[in-house]
């Protein structure tokens, strides 16, 4: 008769080691967690070119803009690009290229406009860029000292801002100087501040893997001791 050995499953050991497997298993998934693609502008014109706007005045913005991926595609299909201005009557024309050669268009008309994560999701291959055209008005109240003339930012599958991806163009607004406004370049600010979103500082990296392999430790000594 043929004699089968069973090997035995140590339960209780992986009951006890479960706790320090899952805690590893989760930081192992926050620090692989795929960064948000880069969108850098690489010309941006604004029409006027003096320093302040006023009520009233008509603006025209043109922009091209390169998606600088971070992962395995150019853009992650579930993320979207949020656009938005603070201009009135804005007018809104944004053409994806892929190689130079135009493959979407998009042309509404409101203050934000939604470009789906689809649309920008090639292989890391592929070169894709923006071009982007606003045409609008500067608020006839003028609430504020400046006035946003363009923004975007990448939005996650729940509908938040990634870290680092938000770019802003601004102007002053208020009462033009008697010789007039010297031209000048838009205000662009660009925030949060930081690394880059593809980039994990070291310390960050250090107090993740501190704060998995603690745990670990812990149910390993109490294992083995």
């Amino acid at each position: 008769m043929r004699r089968v050995y069973l090997i035995p499953f140590p339960y209780q050991t992986f009951m006890r080691l479960s706790p320090a497997i899952l805690v590893i298993s989760l930081c192992l998934l926050a620090l692989s967690s795929p960064a948000g693609a880069a969108v850098v502008a690489r010309d941006m014109r604004v029409e006027p070119a003096g320093d302040l706007l006023k009520a009233g005045d008509p603006v025209n913005l043109t922009a091209l803009a390169e998606i600088i991926p971070s992962g395995a595609s150019t853009f992650s299909e579930s993320h979207t690009l949020s656009f938005s201005s603070g201009l009135s009557n804005a007018r809104w024309e944004i053409i994806v290229t892929v190689d130079g050669k135009q493959a979407a268009v998009i042309r509404k008309d409101g203050p934000r406009v939604f470009l789906n994560g689809y649309l920008l999701s090639y292989p890391t291959t592929r070169d894709v860029g923006l071009v982007i055209g606003l045409r609008g008005d500067t608020p006839p109240d003028l609430p504020d000292e400046k006035v946003i003339l363009l923004e975007w930012e990448e939005l996650n599958a729940g509908g938040e801002a990634v870290t680092g991806s938000v770019y802003q163009v601004s102007r002053a607004t208020g009462p033009l100087s008697p010789t007039g406004p010297s031209p000048s370049q838009p205000t662009i600010t660009t925030y949060p501040s930081g690394p880059a979103p593809t980039e994990i500082p070291f310390p960050t990296v250090s107090l993740l893997l501190a704060l998995c392999l603690f745990p670990a430790g812990a149910v390993f000594r109490k294992w083995w001791g």
